[in-house]
């Protein structure tokens, strides 16, 4: 079995993505880091600097997730900016 790191605090999405990837031979380990987030208008490219922060300091394949509230009525704002 393959494990891979996945950089979070929040347990809920660890045992979320775990329970999606169950069967496939991929196990999660929750690692808390604490990643400089870069400011930048697509939640992809937040994801991706961290996920090669988090590889990089860990020497091992990392999975990072991001997410942004996009309304509708506000042109997309906050967007990435949410948190």
């Amino acid at each position: 079995m393959r494990t891979i790191a996945f950089i979070t605090g929040n347990a809920h999405k660890v045992m979320e993505a775990s329970e999606i990837l169950s069967g496939s031979g991929i196990r999660l380990r929750q690692m808390d880091l604490e990643l400089e987030e870069p400011q930048a208008d697509d939640v992809c490219d937040v994801a991706m600097a961290c996920a090669l922060r988090g590889a990089s300091m860990l020497r091992r394949p990392v999975l990072v997730e991001d997410s942004g509230l996009f309304v509708s009525a506000l042109g997309g704002f906050p967007g990435p900016y949410s948190s």
